[in-house]
């Protein structure tokens, strides 16, 4: 900008030195046709006074003819010279405003450059504080979504662990009635094995009857119904009865 007006100020130096050139040359041609109409004047004298030599007068006329021309010549030069001054004028003003021309696009082309920097750095400012809430909620969603898998989770050991205390009190409910059930059996079978099995009297080797043992099976019978059956199927697993012997309980 600075390296502009020092530009601009030395082209008006320059035109106002050209101005004062041409009005150097200007009073320098008025006074040179002065002096062409005072020498003309004294000439019309000589030439009144001079009119019985025709010599003197033929010169007198070349000089002033002479003369003349050289006023004409200074005259086209003056125009010119204001011809040159007026085209040199012209160009400083198109060049000044040509220059300030310039001036105002790159003064507008640098407002507009910050403008758009400034819009720039805002959306980028706008994009960064957009980018920071979604990581934020991001991270918001991830560390609740983390809280509910761990909420899951001990609710899932919470009830496996229900569900396993649940299986075992069924699995020991479970082997208290299996066990409760052998031992039935086990009481049945023993019961059993006190009963003969065709009178269904109380077997004991106390009560004056006795007991015996069919063979080869070894099923037990009263004494009153083992003998019948030697020769012919056991009443229990119909094995054929070869004897009994007498056994005690």
């Amino acid at each position: 900008m600075r390296a502009i007006w020092r530009q601009t100020d030395e082209q008006v130096i320059a035109q106002r030195a050209a101005e004062l050139v041409a009005k150097k040359a200007k009073k320098a041609a008025a006074e040179a046709i002065g002096a062409t109409a005072e020498e003309q004047k004294q000439l019309a004298q000589q030439k009144l006074a001079a009119d019985q030599n025709p010599a003197i007068a033929a010169n007198k006329q070349r000089e002033s003819d002479e003369k003349a021309k050289r006023v004409q010549e200074m005259e086209i030069a003056l125009e010119q010279m204001e011809a040159q001054l007026r085209r040199e004028r012209q160009a400083a003003a198109d060049a000044m405003q040509a220059q300030m021309l310039a001036i105002h696009a790159r003064e507008q082309a640098e407002r507009e450059a910050e403008e758009a920097a400034k819009e720039a750095d805002f959306k980028v400012r706008k994009a960064e504080m957009v980018a920071e809430t979604k990581s934020a909620l991001i991270k918001k969603e991830a560390v609740e979504q983390v809280m509910r898998v761990r909420d899951a989770a001990l609710a899932a050991t919470a009830e496996a662990k229900a569900h396993k205390a649940a299986a075992a009190e069924a699995i020991e409910l479970q082997r208290k009635k299996s066990a409760q059930q052998k031992q039935l059996e086990a009481e049945a079978k023993l019961a059993a094995l006190r009963e003969c099995p065709v009178c269904l009297e109380t077997l004991a080797s106390d009560d004056g009857i006795g007991v015996h043992a069919l063979v080869p099976c070894g099923h037990s019978l009263c004494a009153i119904c083992a003998p019948p059956m030697v020769g012919g199927p056991c009443p229990v697993c119909s094995n054929v009865v070869t004897s009994s012997l007498r056994v005690f309980v």
